[in-house]
């Protein structure tokens, strides 16, 4: 249940929500021999995998965390959570009509620098062996696909009241899944737990307000992730300046 900025890929994924303007980095690079900027670095690419709560169900698009983040951030985000998807689960035909992997799939032709995948309370009471392999199988898809991008895996997210014991055995997947794949998994608890002031009638799904506190928290949470990408983003510019400065000296064709 996460998102943020956006660039709508085609498929199944620009049957979701169209993102907010691109946004401007912040972020700038430099060179070994000169210590200030030399040229902005374009807005991180961010890509978010999950369900409903990343949707922002119930509410206009620009209110669901991932959207905040970005705007916070200056990240540009395609936001694919697609109401009822999960790992094993198809989403709402209207939306994606697919699991996790078909939205994975959908999204192959992008270039982010970030994806983020939540677990779903609606692979609830599924089979758990066959739920981590699928688990597993999506994230080295991700993987695969986005061999330069840092992989993220979110926990969980659940309404006001108590989560299910269900609620353990999904994270524990999605942890075991992210980390065998060298991402990095992040379990930010359950801000809206105790707190019905911030769900809709369905204490399913946050409104506005709750959003603004998910967003808060996972943007938190993220910093190392968004140093690490801008680290690597850094360094790709880098390396391309100095190829450009090689072919300019005739040391390369």
């Amino acid at each position: 249940m996460l998102a943020v900025g956006l660039t709508s890929a085609t498929g199944i994924a620009g049957a979701f929500a169209e993102p907010p303007a691109a946004s401007v980095s912040k972020h700038s690079t430099t060179t070994s021999s000169d210590s200030s900027p030399t040229a902005a670095l374009p807005a991180l690419q961010v890509l978010t995998i999950g369900d409903s709560i990343m949707n922002g169900h119930g509410l206009p698009s620009g209110d669901a965390w991932p959207y905040l983040v970005a705007s916070a951030e200056g990240w540009d985000v395609t936001n694919d959570g697609c109401d009822g998807a999960g790992v094993l689960t198809p989403g709402d035909p209207a939306k994606c009509d697919s699991d996790y992997a078909g939205i994975i799939s959908a999204s192959a032709a992008m270039s982010p620098n970030i994806v983020i995948i939540e677990g779903s309370s609606n692979d609830f009471d599924l089979d758990n062996s066959a739920l981590l392999v699928a688990t597993i199988s999506e994230v080295q898809s991700i993987k695969f696909e986005f061999p330069s991008a840092q992989i993220v895996g979110l926990s969980t997210l659940w309404g006001s009241t108590v989560p299910q014991a269900e609620l353990a055995q999904v994270n524990a997947q999605v942890k075991v899944a992210v980390t065998d794949a060298g991402g990095t998994y992040l379990d930010i608890g359950q801000p809206m737990e105790g707190h019905p002031e911030l769900m809709q009638a369905d204490d399913v799904h946050p409104t506005a307000a709750g959003q603004a506190v998910l967003a808060t928290t996972i943007e938190h949470a993220l910093g190392p992730v968004e140093r690490a990408a801008i680290e690597a983003e850094q360094a790709d510019a880098a390396r391309v300046a100095r190829v450009h400065e090689l072919v300019a000296l005739g040391d390369l064709e």
